[in-house]
């Protein structure tokens, strides 16, 4: 599974302030103050001189933005764009809506917001090609950000089970040449234990079928 990702019960030494949200709460805990998720492997990045760990954060009490690649993706829903300084105290600089037919419903200067393409001949349909090239340039940002100040992106859509994964599920079909069934179990396996996870819609997977031909060709298995 996903490295960091499986919750454990609050175990505290004092004096233990989490690097991403500046409260006290041990790593695999999640903050009581704020929901911020501090990952289990924070003490070994540290210890390899990675600086600050990744995020799982829950800033509503129910089913958490998931860090999906290191230091860069995450996927959430609608709701988590509440907080805006949970955002930034968990790295996000940029969030992404999936839902090219809603209107992106948070703002700040300090966090780049834009709604995904949609497709030239579909209004309410994404343009998948375009979606992860702009992704593509935001990962190169986002590896070449100092550990102390992260420039991850959040992908939401309503519930953060169907648009927003397929998005992520393009993605790893673009950047890791993965075909798409391939790509959506190495997704789901970055999702905590407990979580929904993916529930990616007959049309989405349609796009999704259609994006792989474009990657692959027509022959696709």
């Amino acid at each position: 599974g996903h490295p960091g990702s499986v919750r454990i019960g609050d175990t505290m030494a004092p004096d233990d302030d989490c690097p991403s949200c500046g409260h006290a709460h041990a790593p695999g805990s999640t903050c009581h103050q704020c929901g911020h998720y501090r990952r289990c492997s924070e003490s070994v990045e540290r210890a390899n001189g990675n600086g600050a760990c990744g995020t799982t954060m829950d800033a509503t009490g129910k089913e958490p933005i998931v860090e999906v690649i290191d230091k860069f993706l995450c996927i959430g829903a609608f709701e988590h764009t509440s907080n805006i300084d949970v955002l930034i105290k968990c790295g996000i600089r940029t969030v992404m809506n999936a839902v090219p037919a809603c209107t992106p419903c948070c703002s700040s200067r300090d966090i780049t917001v834009f709604t995904a393409p949609s497709d030239a001949r579909d209004a309410s349909a994404l343009d998948l090609s375009a979606t992860v090239r702009i992704l593509e340039e935001l990962h190169v940002k986002a590896e070449r950000a100092d550990d102390a100040f992260p420039s991850r992106v959040l992908v939401y859509c309503m519930t953060g089970h169907s648009r927003a994964p397929s998005i992520a599920v393009a993605y790893l079909m673009y950047s890791e040449r993965r075909r798409l069934r391939d790509a959506v179990v190495a997704l789901a396996r970055r999702y905590p234990r407990g979580h929904t996870a993916v529930k990616i819609k007959p049309c989405d997977y349609q796009h999704l079928e259609a994006f792989e031909k474009t990657l692959f060709g027509e022959n696709t298995v």
